[in-house]
């Protein structure tokens, strides 16, 4: 049976059920505000700083005729929170990127719609065999194991790859416990039978 990858730039929301990397899920949208409120205060405090530090620094100019070394490394000095702001809003942004980008999946009763960006598959439940240990290019796990392995479309990050299964434990720790195993359960018993 030949796999149709469509070309898909968002991340998918299913009827049921959308799966998602469980690390990024939990961790970084948290850690994303705290360094974009950092980066923010950072930024502020430089604006605020140099607002005084110039028009003082102007001041002795138009006094004295000249600014003292003091004044311009103080004002020099300010730079170094202005970069690190900067680099906090780049993490920040990618940080976004990697959630963006981590693969996802629905669940729906004609089987899983599979996202690996910038592509998707439809996989039906008759395409996987059992449940067991999964390896993949973004990490290993129990999961759910397909019959043939499917070739990933090119792109930067999957050249040469192949999904041999989907690891459910990189989206949900305890996946059997939760509303994924019970959909799954629902779904295809099959896959617990031969388990």
């Amino acid at each position: 049976m030949a796999t149709t990858w469509s070309q898909r730039e968002t991340v998918l929301s299913g009827p049921l059920l959308t799966g998602r990397a469980y690390r990024l899920r939990t961790y970084v949208r948290p850690v994303r505000w705290v360094l974009a409120g950092i980066a923010v205060l950072l930024g502020l405090m430089t604006l605020v700083a140099w607002s005084m530090m110039i028009p003082a620094a102007i001041g002795e100019w138009r006094q004295h005729g000249r600014i003292g070394w003091e004044w311009i490394v103080l004002i020099l000095n300010q730079f170094i929170p202005l970069c690190i702001s900067i680099v906090l809003l780049y993490m920040v942004r990618w940080l976004g990127r990697a959630v963006h980008r981590a693969p996802c999946f629905n669940i729906s009763a004609s089987g899983i719609t599979f996202y690996v960006p910038p592509a998707c598959v439809h996989l039906p439940w008759s395409r996987f065999s059992q449940i067991g240990p999964v390896k993949s290019y973004w990490g290993s796990g129990e999961g759910l194991i397909l019959s043939n392995p499917i070739a990933l479309p090119p792109s930067r990050n999957t050249e040469g790859k192949a999904i041999t299964g989907i690891p459910l434990t990189r989206f949900e720790p305890q996946w059997r416990q939760t509303e994924l195993g019970a959909a799954i359960r629902q779904f295809a018993p099959h896959l617990f039978e031969a388990a």
